[in-house]
């Protein structure tokens, strides 16, 4: 007979021939609870009991009176109980920054500067300072004196500070000069001069004699063995010289 089972199994048979798998059920496992050792979640569980309160560092705001008003409104406004905050008046401070300077673009040209009189004439004023320091001394490579520089530039419109401040630099720039010389000269003429040897003390002479005479003692022997040895084969050679002609 036929059940409602089987009719399943018959109707809902996979194509391949393959059985369909069972549907795993889904095992709840609880982890264990380990509490953290350190950390933000342990420093939260482990709240001290009894904390300091802390002190609220004063607060610059600008026009404090009306801020603190304000503030005090909207508190009562909204039902909650107002604490005065500890603000106190900021003090604006302006920083004061001197005109900048008006540079020259080229030094090889001659200013113009015109003046129009109460009169109604115009005063034209030439300035040809800047000329004369490329003419004499920038075109040819060479630097201009300190009093040169000086008087050009205040001719030229620069203020007093910027003319300071250029004398400041240009003797530092001068004593910079003359040390590198002296390092310069150290470097490069170290291997021309020679070092003069220091004569040895009279005892550490003494000792160097010494040991020279002890060392041609040594040598004389040796020199008459050799000399001994030399007339040896000379007396060899003509035994054997005698010996063929008797022969003959």
């Amino acid at each position: 007979m036929l059940t409602l089972e089987k009719a399943k199994e018959i109707l809902n048979a996979p194509k391949n021939g393959f059985k369909r798998p069972r549907i795993r059920t889904l095992e709840h496992r609880d982890a264990p609870f380990v509490r953290p050792t350190s950390g933000v979640v342990h420093d939260i569980i482990n709240l001290p009991q009894f904390a300091r309160p802390v002190e609220k560092k004063p607060v610059a705001q600008h026009r404090c009176e009306d801020y603190v008003n304000l503030l005090q409104k909207n508190y009562e406004k909204c039902g909650v109980p107002f604490r005065k905050p500890n603000a106190y008046e900021s003090v604006v401070t302006h920083h004061v920054s001197s005109a900048p300077e008006k540079h020259i673009e080229h030094l090889d040209q001659v200013l113009v500067r015109l003046t129009v009189l109460k009169n109604g004439r115009v005063r034209l004023n030439c300035i040809t300072q800047a000329a004369e320091l490329y003419d004499k001394y920038y075109s040819k490579g060479k630097p201009p004196p300190l009093k040169v520089l000086t008087t050009a530039y205040k001719k030229l419109g620069y203020s007093d500070a910027f003319l300071d401040k250029l004398s400041a630099s240009y003797k530092t720039k001068q004593a910079f000069a003359k040390k590198m010389g002296k390092v310069l000269d150290l470097i490069f003429e170290k291997s021309t001069v020679k070092s003069k040897k220091k004569d040895p003390p009279p005892q550490a002479r003494q000792d160097e004699s010494d040991v020279e005479d002890d060392e041609e003692e040594d040598e004389g022997p040796e020199e008459d063995e050799a000399l001994v040895g030399d007339d040896e084969d000379e007396d060899v050679e003509e035994d054997v010289e005698d010996d063929i002609d008797l022969d003959e």
